[in-house]
């Protein structure tokens, strides 16, 4: 008899709890901030106040590394304290590793979901992230196809990603439609480590996340002049390049290092050696073999060193 009066206290205890979705805005918002970022997507499934307060905070996710290897895949989050939650895909199993939890699905889908968890994320204000590294040395997968697609339906929602840097190691992916996902000035620094050709450099060019940065590393395959022109806006950049000539020597000494915002660039080149002492004759035309460094004055105050080796060229201002 006591138990059966036990139970009913209980059930009606129960019973009179609020429902989640009538608990306390402030009771609701505590929760959300005690609990680690991997858990916020969680918690905003549960019902629409948690989904609103959710929403409203920064999820506290800071990096994020996509690497795509034939059909599969590897996705890395980092926060803040640099905690990662982890997913790795080897064609049928995906495992979710969060600290010491561990999660293992059974499904071919696991890439999608992962990219729906991020676009969740792009539609929060607050995500903002300091690096987004992406790479796919394999073309035409399916895994390659779905990530571009999803890429194009980001860049045509107008919700765009707010990054700082973007590393993109991308095997004849869409270079030009990647970029055009992503918040232009927010958007600092752009590092594309695949050989790019003259007609997907000019795509890039007239990309206004391309010209509100400030840095950019830059591979081109191009035998002919790079269009030194397109970097006048940058502090800081690094070229790889097939070809590079006096006249591109020239080019930089008249337009980048005239403006203001210039600050150091290096140019690689694999044959620089048979005509180095060439292109430094354009920034001191006194120079000699003896030394392996010159100075440029421009005459208005500013001053550049001007060092090299055997493949590359790096021009740094000192005053």
């Amino acid at each position: 008899m006591a138990d059966d009066l036990d139970e009913k206290v209980i059930s009606l205890k129960i019973s009179k709890a609020p429902s989640m979705s009538n608990m306390p805005l402030d009771i609701i918002h505590k929760m959300v901030e005690n609990v680690k970022p991997i858990d916020r997507l969680s918690l905003r499934k549960v019902c629409r106040n948690f989904r609103e307060i959710v929403n409203d905070k920064d999820p506290g996710f800071k990096r994020l590394r996509l690497d795509l290897f034939k059909d599969l895949f590897s996705f890395v989050l980092h926060d803040a304290k640099n905690v990662a939650i982890t997913q790795d895909f080897d064609g049928q199993t995906c495992t979710v590793q969060f600290n010491h939890r561990e999660k293992r699905c059974f499904t071919k889908n696991a890439l999608k979901i992962a990219l729906n968890d991020v676009t969740v994320l792009i539609e929060n204000p607050h995500f903002q992230l300091s690096h987004f590294n992406f790479s796919a040395l394999d073309e035409d997968t399916a895994a390659v196809e779905t990530v571009m697609s999803w890429f194009k339906s980001v860049s045509d929602s107008k919700k765009l990603w707010k990054v700082e840097k973007i590393t993109l190691e991308a095997c004849n992916c869409d270079i030009p439609g990647i970029l055009s996902g992503f918040q232009p000035g927010i958007l600092r620094s752009i590092k594309i480590l695949h050989h790019l050709d003259l007609s997907t450099l000019e795509e890039i060019f007239r990309l206004e996340q391309w010209k509100m940065a400030k840095s950019a590393d830059i591979i081109s395959s191009e035998h002919s002049s790079f269009p030194i022109e397109n970097l006048v806006h940058l502090s800081n950049f690094y070229l790889e390049l097939d070809y590079f000539t006096v006249a591109d020597a020239v080019k930089i000494r008249d337009i980048l290092l005239k403006t203001a915002n210039f600050n150091s660039g290096t140019i690689s080149v694999l044959d620089f050696y048979d005509f180095i002492i060439d292109i430094l004759h354009v920034f001191d035309p006194n120079y000699n073999f003896v030394e392996d460094e010159v100075f440029y004055n421009d005459g208005e105050g500013a001053q550049f060193l001007i060092t090299h080796n055997d493949y590359e060229l790096m021009i740094k201002r000192v005053l």
